[in-house]
């Protein structure tokens, strides 16, 4: 396979000259060409712009060699004289994600190109923000590469009364489903922002709106969401009964409750227009229509949080470990991947609903040889059901698909076999196992059923085992004398594999195999390759890592008879191979039934895997109800950063939460641990609303509405927000949003700004929060006067991380424990960093000096305090009183 762009020299003029000529035609379309081993290539301007800001890295542009100096040919931009037209390759892996950059980001239509022989045929096109129309693109779901959700989200808010509706709409373009709700928010749209999270839309469709637009906007740009306002008109609900006719699948009195939300269904119209699903025949009465629920997860980590605490990986780091996603992601199918990226963005907010889970993941755990089994012997050979049932909707499905879907069904009783020795194990919730997964998986077998015999009757199963998928011979008269001649040839084909084994005396060893764009061939081992050195009658066509693949005069020429009889075969099945993938696609809703069961499975199979596997096994977590405010971690530990391979022991911590000790100040020195500390506490917490075991020797965790966190610096200079700024945008965020339910954590907030602002800020926060918002927090911070808010408060508690100090080195103990930090490391730092000494002298000299100033301050205050306490206040006038603390003020 080519892992470039080729063309032959001589062609190479004409391309450019027809190139030129789409791109002058037509300026905001950007071309994409595929050549028939699937490389994606993008030429001329259009080519620098994607190394530049998608791949962000120019090395990627190439220059294929069109004109020479001498030409006259009117030369592109991006086309220099004497060199060529600049071109990246984009591989299949790369695609989806450059396609929504394109689409979503820089809005523009994408056509695509593809190579027929010398010409080139205009296929596909993507309109700009059109996302339905990737997934055309592709020809699979947006979400087979990408765990991210494939949703589509529009949104309108309607003011009644002095009141804001809120009214959404969602389409899933996986499984063709529209989700509706409507609701009351606040001026600052929380429940919005949650429900955005949660879901985390590819893109979100805006109604038109003077006066709510702009905070719409900029909290879509917070999230990183990207958004399209729509005018008015496009929420329109004049034809909204008849298009949902259209499109679901059963009648609209099936769907009152959401047909009652007027609304919102003007959004479903927006997506409805958006997504073009009018003109997508292959979706017309195959959607769904579902009520979203609100309040039944926790409020979703904001971008800023989730970054911080190493929720999801980053693009550029290839480290799966260093991620929660990553540790947990022990999934076998796509569609576990997938739901498991969406329960990390939906923790639970149900006890019963998250003791369900812990269950099934003890069940698991009860036989971990058993759960291996499940997970190697069946989850790793299912396919993508999504991906399967998206193409049969879309009529993208071949009879390669339908096997596919056949190997899978015949092996669901495996599974089945080890689910049922799972429920005989004693202790086990055998209930649990049967409602969930024995039961369902049982009944959406046997609505199979028909589609085994159907696949059995009606493909030549033998032939699969060439990858050849073909339509039943016994069809049609023309077919079994089309099959009769194709089993002519390979009966002599086998024929000469067998004089070949002779001739070189290879003992049985060659056998004729079939490979696409070879076509049947021989192979032998790299190291009997020296038997055909010179030999003309065998001819090497490929030699690869595994051997070396050679075919005789003969095998050529029955090689392009058997090519002929197939493309015959292949025309004369056509039909009867169309309507058999017609009638499997009615089966979709079952697929999608085994979809949702096995993913499931998958995710909780993981999680009893990566309980076991880890370094100390994970403990499962008490849960206790929404309110009763309290975390007790036995020895927790960091989930990523005990995995890392350079750590060889983590030191655990203890972690004490309730309503008399809600609120922890964390001090000590920098390395110490304070902040992997406030880490692994919010991780723990989110892994344990999951459903997951969590990082403990034992853990009680009474649930919490969000987990709201303020972690790392960082500025954003593309908005002009500065690293200050950029802090009390997140500090403000929390106190808005924060409940007495939620938990926040604070790391070393009010550094960008003066020494006394930033504390002034750090203590008036901290103060709120632990007195009028009353949540479970924690506060990392090098300002150790706010250690002082104890005294003022009886629900702070200060901690300190611990550290050993000799003379020419600091070593860190990573232990938390109770009470302030006694002393500053920072010069001590300094001298083992071999600062200069009179650098370091100074240094000491001015801690010392202010050190000074601060206590003679404290002890004027302390005594101005006293002397304001023994005023008595109510024997003085007005006067009398005004006079004698003017001074008191000024002595």
């Amino acid at each position: 396979m080519a892992t470039s762009f080729e063309m032959a020299v001589a062609d190479r003029a004409a391309f450019s000259r027809f190139y030129r000529g789409l791109t002058s035609s037509d300026r905001t379309t950007l071309f994409v060409f595929r050549q028939t081993d699937d490389i994606y290539t993008v030429f001329g301007s259009d080519a620098d712009m994607v190394a530049k800001e998608f791949f962000q890295n120019k090395s990627f542009v190439r220059t294929m060699a069109v004109a020479s100096k001498g030409d006259d040919m009117e030369v592109d931009e991006g086309e220099r004289p004497g060199e060529g037209l600049n071109y990246v390759n984009i591989f299949p892996s790369r695609l989806e994600k450059l396609l929504m950059f394109l689409v979503n980001n820089k809005r523009r239509d994408v056509q695509l190109y593809v190579s027929s022989g010398q010409e080139w045929l205009p296929s596909i096109k993507v309109d700009a923000g059109c996302i339905d129309g990737i997934n055309a693109f592709l020809g699979q779901d947006l979400s087979s590469s990408d765990p991210a959700s494939a949703i589509v989200m529009s949104v309108r808010v309607v003011t009644k009364q002095q009141q804001m509706k809120v009214c959404v709409a969602t389409f899933d373009c996986i499984v063709q489903e529209f989700g509706v709700c409507e609701f009351l928010d606040d001026g600052h749209l929380t429940l919005l922002e949650s429900l955005i999270g949660e879901h985390a839309p590819k893109e979100v469709l805006l109604e038109t709106n003077a006066a709510i637009q702009p905070s719409v906007e900029k909290m879509l740009e917070q999230r990183t969401s990207s958004f399209e306002v729509q005018p008015k008109s496009a929420f329109s609900t004049a034809t909204i009964e008849q298009d949902l006719r259209r499109l679901l699948s059963g009648p609209l009195e099936h769907y009152l409750a959401e047909m009652d939300k007027k609304d919102a269904l003007g959004a479903v119209a927006s997506l409805i227009r958006h997504v073009k699903l009018l003109s997508n025949e292959h979706v017309h009465g195959r959607c769904s229509l579902t009520s979203l629920e609100l309040h039944q997860f926790m409020k979703p980590l904001d971008n800023n949080a989730a970054r911080s605490l190493n929720v999801f990986p980053s693009v550029s780091d290839s480290n799966t470990l260093s991620s929660l996603y990553g540790i947990l992601n022990k999934c076998k199918t796509h569609a576990g991947s997938r739901l498991l990226h969406q329960w990390i963005r939906q923790p639970l907010l149900s006890v019963p609903l998250i003791n369900e889970r812990l269950d099934l993941v003890s069940m698991f755990l009860g036989d971990q040889s058993l759960c291996a089994s499940l997970r190697d012997t069946f989850l790793k050979r299912t396919p993508d059901l999504a991906k399967l049932s998206s193409k049969f909707r879309q009529n993208k499905a071949k009879l390669e698909d339908c096997v596919q879907l056949y190997k899978f069904v015949v092996e669901v009783p495996i599974c089945l076999s080890i689910l049922e020795d799972i429920k005989a194990i004693p202790g086990a919730a055998a209930d649990l196992l049967q409602t969930k997964f024995i039961r369902p998986l049982d009944q959406a077998k046997a609505n199979m059923a028909q589609f085994e015999s159907l696949i059995e009757q009606s493909i030549d199963l033998d032939a699969v085992e060439r990858h050849e998928f073909l339509i039943n011979a016994a069809f049609t008269p023309e077919l079994t004398e089309s099959k009769q001649a194709k089993d002519a040839i390979t009966k002599e084909i086998d024929q000469i594999a067998a004089e070949t084994d002779s001739h070189l005396g290879m003992k049985g060893k060659i056998v004729a195999n079939f490979k696409d764009g070879i076509g049947f061939h021989l192979r032998v081992s790299r190291k009997d390759e020296k038997l055909l050195r010179g030999k003309s009658q065998y001819q090497v066509v490929e030699t690869r890592k595994d051997g070396v693949r050679f075919v005789t005069t003969r095998m050529r020429a029955l090689n392009r008879e058997y090519a002929t009889v197939s493309s015959v075969y292949s025309e004369l099945q056509s039909e009867i191979a169309k309507k058999l993938i017609s009638v499997v696609g009615s089966y979709c809703p079952v697929i999608d039934q085994f979809n949702r069961i096995l993913s499931r499975l998958d995710v909780l199979s993981s999680f009893a895997t990566v309980a076991d596997l880890a370094p100390i096994p994970y403990c499962r977590p008490e849960l206790l109800p929404l309110g009763d405010r309290r975390i007790s971690l036995v020895r927790s530990r960091h989930p990523c950063l005990e995995m890392q391979p350079h750590v060889e022991s983590y030191i655990p911590n203890d972690v004490e939460l309730d309503g008399n000790r809600r609120f922890q100040i964390i001090t000590g020195p920098n390395m110490g641990g304070k902040s992997t500390y406030l880490r692994q506490i919010a991780l723990t917490v989110l892994m344990a609303q999951m459903g997951s075991y969590v990082p403990c020797d034992s853990a009680t965790i009474a649930l919490c509405d969000s987990v709201l966190a303020r972690v790392g610096a960082g500025d954003a200079q593309h908005k002009g927000i500065s690293t200050f700024y950029a802090e009390m945008l997140e500090a403000s965020t929390m106190i808005r949003t924060a409940t007495s339910n939620s938990l926040i954590i604070i790391d070393e907030l009010g550094r960008g700004t003066s020494t006394y602002d930033g504390f002034g800020l750090a203590w008036a926060i901290s103060d709120y929060v632990a007195k009028r918002v009353e949540c479970l927090g924690l506060f990392a911070t090098h300002f150790h006067e706010l250690t002082e808010l104890a005294n003022s408060c009886p629900a702070v508690v200060n901690r300190h991380v611990t550290a050993h100090a000799s003379t020419n080195s600091i070593t860190m103990l990573y232990e938390v424990k109770d009470g302030p930090c006694d002393r500053s490391f920072g010069i001590h730092v300094a001298e083992i960093a071999q600062f200069p000494s009179s650098v370091i002298e100074e240094a000491r000299l001015k801690a010392e000096e202010l050190e000074r100033f601060d206590s003679e301050q404290r002890s004027k205050d302390d005594s101005l305090t006293k002397q304001f306490a023994s005023i008595p206040v109510d024997e003085l006038s007005d006067e009398d009183l005004l006079r004698q603390c003017s001074t008191l003020l000024s002595a």
